[in-house]
């Protein structure tokens, strides 16, 4: 007869079994979760860095934007300002005024003051204002109280703009100004009218006007062959 098999044996292998499977399981599930955990953790990590970089790019954004509204605002006031000391200058005040009046630095309102060509004239303040368009106006002349007028016209040919001016004969009756005063009158004229309207040009004075020619094209040199 062939032995009977040891069941209690074979039952002790089997829980041996399983208890080593379900401890395998066991570590699995721990190594599972310990890198659930960890994934867990590095995606918090992530979010926070995330959050942190968007925050620090809104502030830089912000302060960026802070940066253009104030300098747009600076370059707005100060634009504003020399519209104001345009019109000043060009009402007859004096810089001395304008700076007073408005407490803007020297520097703004000398500024101002070039752009508009104005500059001393027999050691007094004066201005020269174009008032038209390219077709004919008048230019005027200012000092104190004193306000000389010249009508201008388009010219042709090599001249810009012809200014009309009072002959020696008819300039006293015609200004109050004394003789000697007219050429240097005129010149000063025609230097502000180039310098505010044909910036690198020149000009000439005739016996009844102030011929203003524009800048003269560069020559191109010539290649030898």
């Amino acid at each position: 007869m062939n032995p009977s098999p040891d069941y209690e044996a074979q039952a002790a292998l089997f829980q041996q079994a399983m208890q080593e499977a379900l401890a395998r399981v066991d570590a699995v599930q721990q190594d599972l979760r310990r890198e659930l955990d960890a994934a867990i953790e590095a995606r918090e990590r992530t979010r926070e860095l995330c959050r942190r970089t968007e925050r620090m790019a809104e502030r830089r954004a912000q302060g960026a934007l802070d940066r253009m509204r104030s300098r747009l605002a600076a370059e707005i006031r100060e634009e504003t300002l020399r519209t104001v000391v345009r019109q000043l200058f060009r009402a007859g005040r004096s810089a001395a005024e304008i700076a007073g009046w408005l407490e803007l630095p020297p520097d703004l309102v000398s500024a101002v003051r070039m752009e508009q060509g104005i500059a001393a004239f027999r050691g007094r303040e004066a201005s020269v204002l174009i008032d038209g368009d390219v077709r004919g106006g008048t230019v005027i002349f200012r000092q104190d109280a004193l306000q000389v007028s010249f009508p201008y016209e388009m010219a042709g040919g090599d001249a810009l703009v012809l200014i009309l001016a009072p002959p020696a004969a008819h300039w006293t009756a015609q200004t109050g100004l004394p003789p000697e005063e007219r050429i240097p009158l005129l010149e000063y004229v025609a230097a502000a009218v180039v310098r505010q309207a044909a910036s690198g040009g020149s000009f000439r004075i005739e016996a009844d006007s102030i011929v203003i020619y524009g800048a003269k094209p560069a020559r191109k040199s010539r290649r030898k062959h």
